[in-house]
């Protein structure tokens, strides 16, 4: 079924939304007392910003559009009650998103990236070990179903946790096959439709450093296996330049 890039394109971020607002950074304002402590360090500040994905990471057939702007006040499971972390003895350091790429041909697609720095490698470590286990992947599931609307319903058909190349000292990654519910209207006539698609999310650390990384898909043109894997090793190659021990 033919559907025009702006509904597809609609579509992804809707997804894209719910899953950054549940799961990677969280506005300060809102931080709740069991989120990680925020002293921003302008080396680290600076380090987190160079991990995240810029346009000519993507190659041809992409287009950035500014990201939303926030402070880094959650860890890579924020907003998971499934998760009942306590982050409070963490602190984060620095932190930044990347632009929304979106796919700008008729099959549609969205990337995104997020890459936040802690004190210390240990803490890092902490924040891995309490929220990349299995109930990680509910709170994906649950954020991204909790974004339909009454025109539009987003269900999880599947999820499971992906068998995945070591590009870092840390990385999980997970998939959810998600089903877009609709109706349009074709000859004048009302049809529903359902549209096939795939978010992976996956999950990268190395050092005092983390980044995940968004991408979604539909099926209909679904993006290859490596050329998702080669945008997270193109970011887990520069968590690896760490200011604090990089000459």
């Amino acid at each position: 079924m033919f559907l025009v890039g702006s509904s597809r394109r609609t579509w992804c971020r809707t997804v894209l939304a719910a899953v950054l607002g549940s799961l990677v950074l969280c506005g300060a304002a809102a931080a709740a007392s069991t989120d990680p402590q925020v002293q921003i360090a302008p080396a680290d500040q600076s380090w987190a910003e160079s991990i995240v994905l810029r346009a000519g990471d993507l190659g041809p057939g992409w287009e950035g559009s500014a990201a939303a702007e926030s402070e880094p006040g959650g860890g890579t499971g924020a907003g998971c009650p499934e998760l009942g972390t306590d982050e409070s003895d963490l602190t984060i350091t620095g932190g930044n998103s990347s632009p929304e790429f979106l796919r700008t041909s008729g099959a549609g697609g969205l990337v995104s990236s997020t890459a936040f720095t802690w004190q210390t490698a240990e803490q890092a470590q902490a924040d891995w070990d309490r929220n990349v286990q299995p109930a990680l992947l509910t709170c994906l599931a649950r954020s991204v179903q909790s974004a339909s609307t009454k025109g539009l319903k987003i269900v999880v058909t599947a999820k499971r946790q992906l068998t995945y190349p070591a590009v870092a000292p840390r990385s999980a990654a997970y998939r959810l096959s998600l089903l877009y519910k609709t109706t349009v209207k074709i000859k004048k006539k009302r049809k529903k439709i359902a549209v096939p698609a795939t978010l992976d999310f996956v999950a990268l650390g190395n050092g005092r450093a983390t980044a995940i990384l968004l991408v979604i898909s539909f099926n209909r043109a679904a993006l290859s296996e490596t050329y998702k894997q080669s945008l997270a090793t193109v970011m887990a190659l520069r968590m690896a330049s760490d200011p604090n021990t990089t000459p």
